[in-house]
């Protein structure tokens, strides 16, 4: 029998609509609570787009810092400092305009010439400062790099229109000046041939012929790797020291390849197969035993000191030919006349790329430069007075 209170249990409904309530309160504070954070995130600025640039430092030995722009983005004169060693120094866009941006030097006076550490700071609204890029002035523009003209006149401006080359000029010479002559001391005394599918029994360079130079490294990075052939797997390395004088020759006329390349005064790559190795005049490692040149890396040599017999002609074959002298073309396309380079070594803004093989399929490539440039039995410019094969060009 139930009770009065059961009933009362049974028909007492306040349970049920507590809970729909309960739970349409949650899913409210819910949507508050999304809403509100929605409303914070979207109403944040978004953030700022930090540049990103990059330059090259250098002095000029007179208490000149030059901050050369080579790529990235552009800056706007007041929204940027430079600080070197710590401190924040005025500087100048040589040309004016208000912008910093590529190709675009900043010079800062009363710098010493030696090295110091560079920063840019990015500081747009003045609410807070950014150091996006860091250098270090350890390059010091000097007179060395110099390519054959004359200027007349000294005051800066006709040192820049011409390129900051007379010895007058010196004191202004900045990163960009640089860049430019090193491209143009290539263009203008140069050979780049290439040469395809040359015939199997091509023999790309004669025994005897010698590739030599004296090593100026001080920092201890120099090296050359090599294979005795007559025992393979014999995997040799010798370290170069400053002063040590390095001859390869070419072992026999069934050279396999041979590969050097390098820039400015230093060599990325010297490898071949059969050669001889001398060091400071002792055969390495022995005499009249050919190696196989794995790897050789060389900080630095003295240009002087380059020797190259390295004489090369291609058969009279017709196959895909490019011949560039000077930065004029010669020949492109598919040829048949033969072309003779002799002496090959680099070119006076130390580039240079020889690079030779005998099979799969025969091909030669090389950049640099070459006493003599015979193509088809016909010298190039032979009368020309300090640069045999010179072409549009002018002493």
């Amino acid at each position: 029998m139930k009770t009065q209170d059961s009933r009362d249990r049974m028909f007492d409904t306040s349970r049920g609509v507590s809970e729909v309530i309960s739970s349409i309160l949650l899913i409210s504070l819910v949507v508050v609570a999304v809403s509100l954070v929605a409303v914070l995130m979207f109403s944040q600025t978004p953030p700022e787009k930090i540049p990103n640039l990059n330059f090259m430092v250098g002095t000029d030995n007179t208490e000149n810092l030059y901050l050369y722009h080579n790529g990235g983005d552009a800056l706007k004169e007041g929204q940027f400092s430079v600080v070197v060693d710590g401190n924040i120094l005025p500087h100048e866009i040589i040309g004016g305009g208000d912008f910093w941006s590529l190709g675009k030097t900043l010079v800062i006076n009363g710098v010493s010439a030696e090295s110091h550490d560079v920063f840019i700071v990015y500081d747009p609204t003045g609410s807070g400062s950014k150091a996006i890029r860091s250098g270090s002035a350890e390059l010091s523009v000097t007179p060395a790099v110099i390519p054959e003209y004359k200027l007349s006149g000294s005051s800066l401006d006709a040192c820049a229109k011409a390129g900051f080359i007379e010895p007058s000029c010196y004191n202004y010479v900045s990163p960009s000046a640089v860049v430019g002559m090193y491209r143009d001391n290539l263009s203008r005394h140069s050979v780049s041939l290439y040469k395809q599918n040359l015939d199997p029994s091509y023999v790309p360079f004669s025994t005897g012929q010698v590739f030599s130079f004296t090593v100026t490294d001080t920092s201890g990075g120099s090296s050359i790797i090599f294979n005795n052939t007559a025992t393979p797997g014999s995997r040799q390395k010798v370290d170069l020291q400053n002063g040590d004088e390095v001859q390869i020759t070419i072992a026999s006329t069934d050279t396999d390849y041979f590969t050097a390349f390098g820039v400015t005064a230093s060599i990325w790559e010297l490898s071949g197969n059969p050669v001889y190795l001398k060091i400071n005049g002792v055969s390495v490692p022995g005499p009249a035993t050919a190696v196989e040149l794995l790897h050789t890396r060389v900080m630095s040599y003295d240009p002087a000191t380059l020797q190259s017999t390295l004489q090369l002609t291609t058969p009279s074959r017709k196959t895909e030919t490019v011949l560039v002298v000077n930065n004029t073309p010669i020949i492109s396309g598919r040829n048949t006349q033969s072309i003779q380079l002799t002496n090959i070594k680099p070119s006076p803004a130390g580039l240079f790329l020889i690079d030779t093989k005998k099979r799969n399929p025969g091909s030669v490539h090389i950049v640099g430069r070459a006493d003599h440039i015979v193509v088809g039995g016909t010298e190039l410019n032979a009368a020309a007075p300090y640069c045999p094969w010179c072409i549009a060009d002018s002493p």
